[in-house]
């Protein structure tokens, strides 16, 4: 019996290190072949947990049946995709919807009278959008994915452009068309048995991408000369680092002059499910969307039918009444239309924050607004306009989830007021990614404990060289997953020499781990048996490639932050502008 035992405890052992070679091996060769298996077999690797519960509690019942938590889900969705604007006039002005809905109506009649004809699609213009299109996703409700119309016969495009120019001349399209499969994804670090904490992704027909696709290329050129340069999310040659480096500079800025200098940032609850359409089109109108591509925009969102995908399995249909489908080609620019009106108002009130003559008032990406200015009646009468003009747009502002930080030190502590409730003021909070307080410098220890947890979750017990794990593959799995998340908005932040050199041991102990030599082994001899380039090497790329971003559009508020560094910032400050001299000395 104990012999017995034995031989299947060794059969088990080899069998296990059996399919860990086998395991390593695929890493291996997707490493050098194939990107995309080589990422699915690291999070394989990780042992990911099921995503979706098998428990999920609507309206405070508990649901654990499959059907019922899908029906669950449909009437949630139901719910959220309709409006309830007019249910509670003490909580919104609806003076807006109504105007906007009656001059919409007006607006349709004076435009069909027009008849502005859309401008036919050509194969260029067609072939273009197709080649935009994105592979490796989910078809949606007809089963047809980018594959299908990247792939096609080149006999088939003239039918497509045909039809595409029929739905112009229609100013609408078909109902099948318009049918999306919304799934729900789970927020990070949120309780999965609470709808509220999921974000629904729409999968939408991909026809109807191709014609969104088309559309937005033809928009966008009239809406972003409109666009408040304070919105820096869904924008070419800018990202939300953009925004963060407004902060990080009105910070020091604020430092420099001995003044305080406050940050509330704002959470808009649904912002893109809640968005409501005949506010939204009466706006494009008015910023020269007009004729029938307005009538056929309108449209588009009229009667948009929906389903909901969970565990593989699809609801019943029912219409989205309000919001812009995320994940759709248009939701993006068409959602920084909608709340464009507050930062511009924001912008005109000529209060808050400035970097002398340059407003930073208010530093934007998409729906997250952050709020700068140096005492209690400045926020105050922001946070009012913003409170304003939100309940004229029928979008409502999450007091819970709205932080109230000081950037600098000896701020006087005070709360805001945002309608009823009470915004106290906090000692931190985290900003686009970033934890914000007032030493306005880079959180190194948690970046440390971020990269160790990301590559051991990565590789295991496979770190190792003797483990069997090739130090190349091990190398890209630090260079690809680790080193991205611990340097993330490194180049904007303050940071020190001494931050720099912990990074820097650090990625010397994971390469010597990786190749098995030991802690003595002389830092060159690490670096270059790998071929990898020190961490200083690194940041000084990202702070480069950021400034070479900047420059690029001479209107940005980024840019002209430079420019007045350039010219009025002391020797000894510690800006953006003199960390970028030291890296070109």
């Amino acid at each position: 019996m104990i012999k017995a035992k034995r031989l299947l405890r060794s059969a088990q052992r080899r069998a296990n290190a059996s399919r860990k070679n086998t395991f390593i091996e695929q890493i291996m060769m997707a490493s050098q072949n194939d990107n995309k298996l080589f990422h699915q077999l690291i999070q394989n690797q990780r042992g990911v947990k099921k995503v979706n519960t098998d428990v999920m509690i609507f309206n405070a019942k508990e649901q654990a049946e499959p059907e019922d938590i899908l029906e669950g889900w449909k009437n949630y969705f139901e719910d959220l995709y309709r409006s309830h604007k007019t249910d509670n006039e003490s909580k919104y002005n609806t003076e807006r919807l109504i105007l906007a809905t009656m001059q919409n109506e007006i607006i349709e009649q004076i435009e069909t009278n027009r008849n502005e004809e859309i401008k036919q699609a050509n194969e260029e213009e067609v072939t273009l959008s197709i080649q935009k299109l994105k592979t490796g996703k989910s078809p949606g409700a007809d089963g047809i994915s980018a594959e299908h119309l990247k792939n096609m016969p080149t006999e088939l495009l003239q039918y497509i452009i045909n039809i595409i120019n029929l739905i112009f001349k229609e100013k609408d399209v078909p109902s099948k068309v318009k049918e999306g499969v919304v799934t729900p994804v789970l927020k990070s670090g949120k309780d999965k048995i609470y709808p509220e904490n999921y974000r629904g992704i729409t999968v939408t027909n991909c026809f109807s991408t191709l014609i969104e696709s088309i559309l937005k290329d033809r928009i966008e050129p009239k809406l972003l000369p409109q666009q408040s340069k304070l919105q820096r999310g869904f924008t070419e040659k800018s990202s939300s680092l953009n925004a963060a480096f407004i902060v990080t500079q009105s910070a020091d800025f604020y430092k420099e002059i001995l003044a305080q200098l406050v940050l509330l940032t704002l959470d808009a609850q649904k912002a893109f499910d809640k968005l409501d359409h005949e506010i939204l089109f009466n706006k494009l109108y008015h910023d020269g969307i007009t004729g029938n591509i307005w009538i056929l925009l309108r449209n588009m969102y009229k009667n948009v039918a929906v389903k909901v995908k969970w565990d593989n399995t699809l609801s019943d249909q029912f219409i989205q009444r309000q919001g812009v489908r995320q994940g759709a080609k248009l939701s993006t620019i068409l959602y920084k239309r909608y709340n464009n009106n507050i930062l511009d108002a924001l912008d005109r009130a000529d209060i808050g924050a400035k970097i002398g003559n340059i407003s930073v008032v208010a530093p934007t990406c998409a729906d997250d607004i952050a709020l700068l200015a140096s005492n209690k009646h400045e926020i105050q009468a922001l946070l009012d306009i913003v409170h304003d003009s939100t309940k004229r747009d029928l979008v409502t502002i999450n007091p819970n989830k709205s932080d109230l930080v000081p950037l600098t030190t000896k701020c006087e502590n005070f709360s805001v007021q945002l309608g009823n409730d009470i915004i106290d003021q906090k000692s931190e909070t985290k900003h686009l990614g970033l934890v914000r307080d007032s030493k306005n410098k880079l959180n190194i220890e948690d970046r440390l404990k971020t990269a160790r947890k990301t590559v051991y979750a990565m590789l295991g017990p496979g770190l190792h060289a003797r483990k069997g794990m090739s130090p190349i593959v091990a190398l890209k799995v630090w260079q690809t997953y680790a080193i991205p998340r611990c340097l993330y908005g490194i180049e904007i932040m303050n940071y020190t020499k001494t931050d720099i050199l912990k990074l820097e041991r650090l990625q010397q102990q994971v390469c010597r781990q990786i190749q098995g030599l030991p802690n003595r082994t002389a830092n060159a001899a690490t670096y270059v048996m790998l071929g990898v380039e020190p961490i200083q090497a690194t940041v000084d790329r990202l702070v480069l490639t950021f400034f070479g971003g900047i420059i690029q559009d001479s209107a940005s508020i980024e840019f002209m932050i430079i420019e007045r560094q350039l010219c009025m910032s002391p020797p000894n400050s510690n800006n953006f502008i003199n960390r970028l001299k030291e890296i070109l000395e």
